[in-house]
């Protein structure tokens, strides 16, 4: 079972009805964007991994994601992308 949210703290909120095994959140994203989102999860959930996708926007997606890779999400995905590459994410980030 999963959620899912709109914004980055409608995400955080949902968080609190978890208990989740991953996140995947979007680098752009009103209110507390994706770097944010990485940041306070790193804080309260530590082990918790974190998949950051990104279509760029003001910021090249290389320059979004290096961000998110370099605050602790387990893996990067810049959009577009298949189903099947974050599904092969997805399973590689649960089965470390």
């Amino acid at each position: 079972e999963g959620g899912q949210a709109g914004s980055g703290t409608e995400g955080m909120a949902e968080l609190e009805d978890g208990p989740f095994d991953l996140v995947v959140t979007d680098i752009n994203m009103p209110d507390m964007d994706g770097i944010e989102v990485i940041l306070k999860l790193s804080q309260i959930y530590p082990d918790l991994p974190v998949i950051a996708v990104s279509g760029g926007g003001l910021m090249s997606h290389e320059i979004l994601l290096g961000n998110a890779d370099a605050l602790g999400a387990v893996d990067v995905l810049a959009k577009p992308f298949e189903l099947a590459e974050l599904n092969a994410i997805i399973n590689r980030a649960l089965n470390t």
